[in-house]
C-alpha cells in the first residue's frame, strides 16, 4: 500500500496552508509519500526544516479564538510565528489598504516605526545570508574537481533561490545551506521547456496545445540529506552541478515568475539570462519552469508512483475552484478556463480521470467540502509518464470560504472581519489575521475529515 499525501502550488498561500495542514495532521504514516509542487514544497521544506533551528508558534484556534487573537502574530520565546514569511513578501492583495487603514487606526503612531525596525532587521539578516551563500559558492567552487564544474556551481541558482535562501533565513533563521529532505520518499514537481521553444504561446483557449510537447513534467527527488549525489529528474536529460540543494530544487518547483517570460517575445529576448536554465551534452538545454505550469495539484507524480490513496490538498491562489477549475478539470478531461501559472498543457494532453466522475467532483469541491472517489480507474498518460491502474481512494480537500467554518467561531467579529479575498484569492502576502484563519480552516478540516485521514495519519 502507498499513500500519497499531495500539497499543491499556490505561491504564499499554499506555503502557509501546507504549514497548518502539517501541523494539524501530526505525524504521518510509514507507509505515505509526499508529493509538492511550488508554495507546498516551500511550505514542506520549511515543515522539516524550521524545528531543527528554531521551532514554530502555531495560533490558538477553535470555536473560542476570538478576532483580536488571531490577529497577533504570536511567537513564543525562542519560537518564531509559524507564518513569518508572509512578512518578507510585500502584501499585494486587494484588502491591503482596508486592512492597513484600520491599522492605522488601532495604533496611531506605532506602525510606521514598527515597519522601519523590521526593515532594518531584514536587511541586517539577508546581507549575513549572502554573505554566508558568497562563502558557500566559494568553497563549492574550490573543491571542484575539473574547471568546468568550478564554473557552474553557483550560477545555475539565479536570483531567484537566493531571495528563498534570504527569506528563510530570515524570517524562521533556517541555514538554507543545512536543509535536509525528512524521513520519507518525497519529490517536488517543476518542468522543463526546450530553450529552442521559448518563447512559447498559448492558444484561444489558454492552453500550449499539441505544443505542450515541449513542456516536459519533471520530479525532482529530494535527497535524504543535503547536497547529496545528483538527485533524480524524471523525464529529463539534462546537467545538474554536483553540489546540487533542497533549495535549489525549491526554486525549480516555484520558479512562477519565468512563466510571463516564456510565453511573451519581447520578455523572453530582454530577460532570458534572468531564467534558471540547466545544460545537457545533447544540446537540448531546457529552461526551469515552475511545476504548476503542468500539473498544480501535484496528483500526478503519485500516480506515476501508483499510490493506492491520494490526499491531496488544493491550496491555489487563483480565486477558487470555481473561477479556475482548470488545474483539476484538465486531470479529468473537462475543459475551463486557466492562466499562464496553472496547467496549460490542456485537458487533451492531461486526462487520467474519467470525466464523467467531474460534474459531481466539482459540485463538492466549489462548496468547500471535499471530492472522495473510490475505485478509481487511472488511464495510462504518456506525456505525465502514469500508466493504468485501478485508485482505490481519491480525496481532495479544496480551498474555499465555507460558511460553516466562519460560523463555528464564538466571536463574530471573525467572521465580519474576513476579507473579500480570503482564503484563495490574495495577490501575494496577508497580513497575520488572514495567516493565522488559514491555520484555523486547516485545523478545522483535518478534524472534521479525521476518520477519512486516517490512511494518512493515525493520529
Amino acid at each position: 500500500m502507498v499513500v500519497g499525501l499531495a500539497l499543491s502550488g499556490g505561491g504564499v498561500t499554499a506555503c502557509v496552508c501546507a504549514l497548518c495542514l502539517l501541523d494539524a495532521l501530526g505525524p504521518l504514516g510509514p507507509d505515505v509519500v509526499v508529493s509538492t509542487v511550488s508554495g507546498g514544497t516551500l511550505g514542506y521544506l520549511l515543515h522539516v526544516n524550521a524545528p531543527r533551528f528554531k521551532n514554530l508558534t502555531y495560533p490558538e484556534t477553535g470555536p473560542n479564538a476570538t478576532y483580536e487573537s488571531l490577529r497577533e502574530a504570536r511567537a513564543n520565546d525562542g519560537e518564531a510565528w509559524f507564518a513569518q514569511i508572509v512578512r518578507e513578501i510585500p502584501d499585494g492583495s486587494r484588502a491591503h489598504a482596508a486592512r492597513a487603514a484600520r491599522r492605522g487606526r488601532d495604533a496611531p503612531g506605532e506602525g510606521r516605526a514598527a515597519a522601519d525596525a523590521r526593515r532594518t532587521e531584514v536587511d541586517m539578516r539577508r546581507t549575513a545570508a549572502d554573505a554566508r551563500r558568497t562563502e558557500e559558492v566559494a568553497n563549492a567552487r574550490a573543491a571542484s574537481p575539473d574547471k568546468e564544474n568550478r564554473t557552474a556551481v553557483g550560477t545555475v541558482y539565479g536570483w531567484w533561490e537566493a531571495a528563498l535562501d534570504a527569506a528563510a533565513l530570515s524570517a524562521y533563521a533556517v541555514e538554507p545551506w543545512a536543509l535536509v529532505a525528512g524521513d520519507r520518499a518525497w519529490t517536488a514537481g517543476a518542468a522543463l521547456l526546450d530553450t529552442g521553444a521559448a518563447p512559447i504561446s498559448r492558444d484561444a483557449d489558454g492552453v500550449y496545445g499539441a505544443a505542450a510537447a515541449r513542456l516536459r513534467p519533471v520530479d525532482v527527488a529530494m535527497a535524504a540529506t543535503p547536497r547529496a549525489s545528483t538527485p533524480g529528474l524524471r523525464g529529463a536529460n539534462v546537467t545538474l552541478p554536483a553540489d546540487f540543494s533542497l533549495m535549489n530544487a525549491a526554486s525549480f518547483s516555484s520558479a512562477f515568475w519565468a512563466a510571463a517570460i516564456v510565453e511573451s517575445g519581447a520578455e523572453y529576448a530582454l530577460l532570458k539570462d534572468e531564467l534558471i536554465t540547466l545544460p545537457s551534452a545533447a544540446g537540448d538545454d531546457a529552461i526551469v519552469l515552475d511545476g504548476g505550469m503542468v500539473d498544480t495539484t501535484g496528483i500526478a507524480a503519485l500516480l506515476r508512483r501508483r499510490a493506492t490513496t491520494v490526499v491531496a490538498f488544493y491550496d491555489n491562489n487563483n480565486g477558487g475552484v470555481a473561477a479556475q477549475p482548470a488545474s483539476l478539470a484538465y486531470l479529468f478531461g473537462a475543459a475551463g478556463p486557466t492562466d499562464s501559472m496553472n496547467a496549460v498543457a490542456g485537458p487533451d494532453v492531461l486526462a487520467v480521470f474519467d470525466g464523467a466522475l467531474w460534474p459531481a467532483a466539482l459540485a463538492n469541491l466549489t462548496a468547500g467540502t471535499r471530492a472522495a472517489l473510490r475505485g478509481v480507474r487511472v488511464a495510462a498518460n504518456a506525456y505525465l509518464g502514469v500508466e493504468a491502474y485501478v485508485l482505490d481512494e481519491l480525496l481532495v480537500f479544496p480551498l474555499e470560504r465555507s460558511p460553516s467554518f466562519l460560523a463555528s467561531f464564538a466571536d463574530p467579529a471573525v467572521a465580519a472581519n474576513v476579507a473579500d479575498d480570503w482564503p484563495n484569492a490574495m495577490a501575494l502576502s496577508m497580513d497575520p489575521f488572514a495567516a493565522n484563519l488559514l491555520c484555523a480552516d486547516a485545523r478545522w478540516k483535518v478534524g472534521r475529515h479525521r476518520a477519512e485521514l486516517a490512511a494518512l495519519s493515525p493520529a
